[in-house]
């Protein structure tokens, strides 16, 4: 379990590793990044919930979120602690990401 800078509520769905906003994402998958800044904003649209590497409270990542009504939590190590497939619960107001399931995945999706 990890604990980190809470940006809004719960939400339990796949997550997708992003690493640019030109990558495809499912609708409902979480999106996990290094970092957002505006161009990556039409990915939210359809993103479960938001975990990012860089940012706090104000960072373009936790703005978008909270205007699109989606959890999310920034702060965590994200290359290192997750992997596209895994199944994670985002609390956005307790800022804890729980991992349910480690998933299966191809390591050329990260």
């Amino acid at each position: 379990m990890f604990r980190f800078f809470p940006a809004t509520p719960i939400q339990s769905y796949v997550v997708r590793i992003v690493k640019c906003p030109t990558d495809v994402m499912k609708r409902d998958e979480v999106l996990v990044a290094y970092v957002t800044d505006p161009s990556w904003t039409p990915l939210f649209v359809g993103a479960s919930a938001i975990i990012l590497q860089i940012g706090g409270l104000l960072q373009h990542g936790a703005l978008c979120a909270r205007e699109y009504g989606k959890p999310a939590v920034s702060g965590i190590e994200v290359m290192t602690n997750f992997k596209t497939g895994m199944t994670v619960s985002v609390d956005g107001n307790s800022g804890i990401v729980k991992i349910i399931d480690e998933g299966c995945q191809n390591s050329s999706e990260n």
